[in-house]
């Protein structure tokens, strides 16, 4: 079966959200290779090997470098969700209201969070334009 994050503590217990995104990609590439190969024990030994793996690099990383690893992993967080917000901002069925509330969402962003938010935010640009008439679209 494929992992999500949410199975993560259920396998290993005290991982941080950017080590449980970790382990799921790990357990869930060794389950697709032992499964292509065609082996038996499949979700067992995905799962040690996703053990094995965030043990060694737990192991290998002081406080201040986990630090480190969970600010990278906001700041690919707060990008994707910019480049997302920018793309359902031009979607014909999201409201006119919708656009304006996700735009102030985005200028905020990239005012409390600067760089980190503004990486990305070129795609943003369509969140002024309205391509519903009268600012509203209806679903069929």
């Amino acid at each position: 079966m494929p992992w999500t994050v949410g199975d993560v503590d259920d396998h290993m217990k005290g991982l941080s959200a950017s080590e449980k995104e970790t382990w799921v990609e790990v357990a869930n590439k060794a389950l697709a290779a032992c499964e292509k190969a065609g082996k038996a024990d499949c979700d067992a030994s995905a799962i040690k090997q996703a053990n094995a793996v965030l043990g060694k690099v737990r192991e290998a990383l002081t406080p201040d470098e986990e630090d480190f690893v969970e600010a990278a992993s906001f700041k690919a967080i707060l990008q994707r969700f910019m480049k997302a917000a920018g793309v359902l901002a031009g979607h014909p069925f999201i409201s006119k209201g919708a656009k304006k509330r996700l735009s102030g969402l985005q200028d905020t962003l990239r005012t409390d969070h600067g760089k980190a938010a503004g990486e990305e935010s070129d795609d943003t640009s369509e969140a002024g334009s309205d391509p519903s008439p009268g600012g509203e679209a209806e679903f069929k």
